[in-house]
């Protein structure tokens, strides 16, 4: 995990975050990451959560399935519902890479100087009918990637 270079995000890459149906001892067909994170502002300053982007590959046959679910929530909050993302692309048995990018448009900005504790939570699953097989896996250098807006404090 890196701060990005813009330094208002996290990017979080993943060595063996992968899925695979039939599952094997190195791939099951489900597998879930929590990753915490300690958030401490730069002086004077607030933050909110902006955006959460996800890439990965999938390869799929005719008929099988994946899933990534996701959830980003402060500690002493409620843990949202996750959100479930299926779209990735044919089942062709080939291949696709996946972007799933999750724009945060009512932004819950901290208290001013605010140290919190973030923790994001992954499930990625993979189905596939007899004689079939799917993958799926997080790219191992930005699979995930969580970016925060910032503003002085009592800006609204």
């Amino acid at each position: 995990m890196q701060v990005t270079d813009d330094g208002l995000g996290f990017d979080i890459g993943y060595s063996a975050f992968r899925v695979q149906a039939p599952a094997a001892v190195d791939a099951p067909s489900t597998v879930n990451c929590t990753v915490t994170l300690e958030i401490i502002p730069a002086v004077r300053k607030e933050y909110a959560l902006s955006s959460i982007v996800q890439t990965g590959l999938t390869r799929r046959t005719p008929g099988a399935s994946a899933a990534l679910r996701s959830s980003v929530y402060f500690n002493g909050t409620r843990e949202p519902e996750p959100i479930e993302n299926v779209d990735f692309g044919p089942d062709d048995d080939n291949y696709n890479r996946f972007e799933f990018e999750e724009n945060r448009i009512d932004l819950v900005w901290s208290k001013c100087n605010q140290h919190k504790l973030l923790n994001y939570s992954l499930i990625a699953a993979v189905s596939a009918p007899a004689n079939g097989s799917a993958e799926a896996q997080l790219d191992s250098t930005h699979g995930g990637i969580l970016r925060f807006a910032v503003r002085d404090c009592g800006k609204a």
